[in-house]
């Protein structure tokens, strides 16, 4: 794991912010377990299914059915990141290029932009949307 130079962020941000995205990739995960649980229990009403039933269950589950759309979106966002830190280009906006500085990355360590351009972006999305 390197630090980017421009980023602006130290080698210790670096780690900190690796650190919270591990715990919320962790957290999802987990939950995404205990879903897989209950819906296997619902599903055979406590039985024991035979391995063939098993695995055609499985086949129609999705990874996106069972964390949901926000979910799934911010476990691809985290692994976008943790790609990002391995790559050196953690903490530079995807946009402009500029550093996301760390008091943002601590709130959003998933964060792709900086804050501006993310209200940018998002109001971008909103007026289209409205018309």
């Amino acid at each position: 794991m390197r630090a980017h130079r421009k980023s602006g962020l130290t080698q210790a941000e670096v780690s900190i912010l690796e650190g919270a995205l591990l715990e919320a990739q962790k957290l999802i995960l987990s939950r995404l377990q205990v879903r897989t649980r209950q819906e296997r229990q619902t599903d055979t009403g406590g039985a024991v299914l035979d391995a063939m039933d098993a695995a055609n269950q499985e086949q129609q589950r999705s990874l996106p059915h069972l964390l949901g759309d926000a979910e799934g979106a911010r476990l691809e966002a985290i692994a976008h990141a943790l790609a990002k830190i391995a790559a050196g280009t953690y903490g530079m906006s995807e946009r402009s290029g500029d550093p996301i500085g760390f008091a943002r990355l601590t709130a959003e360590p998933w964060a792709r932009f900086t804050a501006d351009e993310a209200t940018d972006i998002e109001q971008g999305r909103a007026k289209h949307s409205t018309l």
